[in-house]
């Protein structure tokens, strides 16, 4: 079935591709939020518009992609360093900067 929702809450978290917060629909059809580290008082409550757990294993430039759909550009502490995704080995062949070859 084709839904459409205004999460007035939701609209209040600011986007990370490190995220603190997850989101998922309850059995009751409505919009949780879950903490998935700690957060200290003060933090900005934070989730990917791009994805829900996929977001953390791929790259940089794939995450860039999907969010330009948006019209939007990432400039957290995750976009900005290192390219972490592009660090693992292939689990196809073992070669490095392969995901997936």
């Amino acid at each position: 079935a084709d839904l459409t929702g205004l999460f007035v809450l939701g609209s209040k978290f600011s986007h990370s591709c490190a995220p603190n917060c997850s989101w998922s629909f309850g059995e009751d059809g409505c919009l949780e939020y879950r903490a998935v580290r700690p957060i200290a008082p003060g933090d900005l409550l934070t989730f990917s518009y791009v994805g829900n757990g996929m977001n953390l294993l791929v790259s940089t430039l794939e995450r860039r992609r999907r969010l330009g759909s948006l019209w939007f550009v990432c400039r957290c502490s995750r976009c900005l360093g290192p390219d972490l995704a592009r660090q693992m080995r292939c689990p196809g062949c073992g070669a490095p900067r392969c995901l997936p070859c």
